[in-house]
C-alpha cells in the first residue's frame, strides 16, 4: 500500500500497521532486554528496480514520518531506514515462553485442536478437555479452519514463506537488507546471516538464485546455508490482520498477519487483550 494515497487506496491500511509496529516495538523490546536479549540498531536498505520506484517509496516514508534517505547500494537504486533494528524471533518466543510458564500459563504442543459451541465454549485435543466463557483464536493460518467449525468465516490462508540460514563469516557486513522486487531480504544476525521471502518461490533455494543475481560477493562469503525452513504465513483476503471480537459471544481471533507476525505480535496481543477485557469489537 502507498501511504500518500487516499484511504481507499490503502493509505490508511499502511498508516495503522505501522502503528501497530511502532506500539509492539515498544513492547517487545523492553521484553527483551528483560530477558538478557539483544536488540540490534543496525539499519536496513531496501532496493529497488529503478530510481523512480525508489523516490516513491521514499515519498510514503517521509508521508509517515519515517526518516529515510536517498541511497545506492551494490549499484542499485535503493532507501536507508537508518531506525531498523534487528533481533531474534526465535530466542525471543523460547525465553517468552518459559517465562509465561513460570507465571502460570499452560503449554501443549504437538496438538491437534477442536472448538465445539454451546452454553460454553469447549476446547478438545488429545490430552485436555475444557471449558471457557471466552476463548482466543491465534493459530496462524489454521485460524480460518477452526473457526469453520463452530460456524464463523475468517478469510485466511496459508501462503508459503522459506528461510535459508548461515554462519556468519567473521568480517561480514552488519547492514541488513530488503529487496522490494523479490520480496525478500537478507538479514544479519551476531553470529548467522538469514535470507528470507516467499512471493513466488517453490522452495527455499530459490532464495540463492535471486541473492546471487543481488550481492554475489556477499554470497561468495556465506557459502551454503547450514539449514532451511518452509512455512505457512496465515495471510488475510485484504492483507490487513485479523483481531478482536467475531460474532460470537465470548470467541476472539488474532491471526492473519502475513509476514509481519513477529513485527507486529505485541502489539496485536495488546489489541486483543483490550477486546477481551473490555469487549470491544
Amino acid at each position: 500500500a502507498r501511504p500518500w494515497l487516499p484511504a481507499d487506496e490503502g493509505g490508511a491500511m499502511t498508516r495503522a500497521g505501522l502503528a501497530l509496529a511502532q506500539s509492539a516495538e515498544a513492547r517487545w523490546a523492553a521484553k527483551m532486554a528483560a530477558f538478557g536479549l539483544r536488540v540490534e540498531s543496525q539499519g536496513l536498505v531496501q532496493l529497488f528496480a529503478d530510481a523512480p520506484t525508489r523516490d516513491e517509496a521514499l515519498d510514503g516514508y517521509k508521508a509517515l514520518g519515517v526518516p529515510a534517505s536517498s541511497t545506492r547500494w551494490q549499484g542499485k537504486s535503493a532507501v536507508s531506514l537508518t531506525e531498523d533494528r534487528v533481533a531474534n524471533a526465535h530466542a525471543y518466543s523460547v525465553a517468552l515462553a518459559e517465562d509465561l510458564a513460570r507465571r502460570g500459563v499452560e503449554f501443549r504442543f504437538g496438538e491437534a485442536v477442536e472448538l465445539m459451541g454451546g452454553e460454553f465454549w469447549r476446547v478438545r485435543t488429545r490430552s485436555y478437555d475444557e471449558t471457557a466463557d471466552t476463548v482466543v483464536v491465534c493459530a496462524g493460518y489454521s485460524t480460518a479452519e477452526i473457526l469453520r467449525g463452530v460456524g464463523v468465516a475468517c478469510d485466511i490462508s496459508g501462503v508459503a514463506g522459506h528461510a535459508l540460514r548461515f554462519t556468519r563469516p567473521e568480517g561480514f557486513a552488519s547492514v541488513s537488507v530488503m529487496d522490494a522486487e523479490s520480496h525478500s531480504a537478507m538479514t544479519v544476525f551476531e553470529d548467522e546471516v538469514r535470507l528470507s521471502g516467499s512471493v513466488g518461490l517453490e522452495k527455499p533455494d530459490g532464495l540463492l538464485e535471486i541473492w546471487r543475481k543481488i550481492a554475489p560477493a556477499m554470497m561468495d562469503q556465506l557459502g551454503e546455508p547450514y539449514a532451511a525452513w518452509t512455512g505457512m504465513r496465515p495471510v488475510s483476503a485484504t492483507g490487513c490482520p485479523i483481531m478482536g471480537a467475531t460474532e460470537a459471544k465470548g470467541l476472539f481471533v488474532n491471526a492473519g498477519h502475513a509476514h509481519m507476525g513477529w513485527t507486529q505480535c505485541a502489539g496485536a496481543g495488546e489489541v486483543v487483550a483490550e477486546a477481551v477485557f473490555s469487549r470491544l469489537p
